[in-house]
């Protein structure tokens, strides 16, 4: 029974880590594409205050640039810890059910010796 109830503490949380592991990839994901966008943004800024002659906003427009580029950075390499952690979850699932299929063989293996041992007085 205490197996049992750990198999299934487990399960809950391999789900739940799931569930964790899903919700990153979309904030990753959508933080990503806002990023895109404002390198866009930064890169049009910077071209029409060229194009002005204007050095401040060039230089507003190089920093935006900047962040955002750093930005973009850190969300690849949370990604790519994320999809390490992920392959981690796959590798730990895999184990518990390797786990689960031995209890079940060594449970029928004992069902299966228990059925077999009679009674010695009715074999006599």
């Amino acid at each position: 029974q205490l197996e049992a109830e750990q198999q299934q503490l487990v399960s809950i949380v391999n789900e739940r880590d799931k569930s964790a592991v899903d919700l990153h990839k979309n904030t990753y994901e959508q933080t990503q594409y806002q990023l895109q966008q404002q390198t866009e943004l930064a890169k049009q800024a910077y071209l029409d205050a060229y194009d002005a002659g204007d050095k401040e906003k060039m230089l507003n427009a190089q920093q935006l640039l900047n962040k955002s580029q750093v930005d973009l950075n850190n969300i690849e390499q949370n990604k790519t810890q994320l999809a390490q952690y992920e392959k981690t979850l796959e590798a730990r699932e895999v184990k518990q059910q390797q786990q689960q299929q031995q209890q079940a063989q060594v449970q029928t293996q004992e069902q299966t010796q228990a059925q077999e041992q009679y009674d010695p007085k009715a074999v006599a």
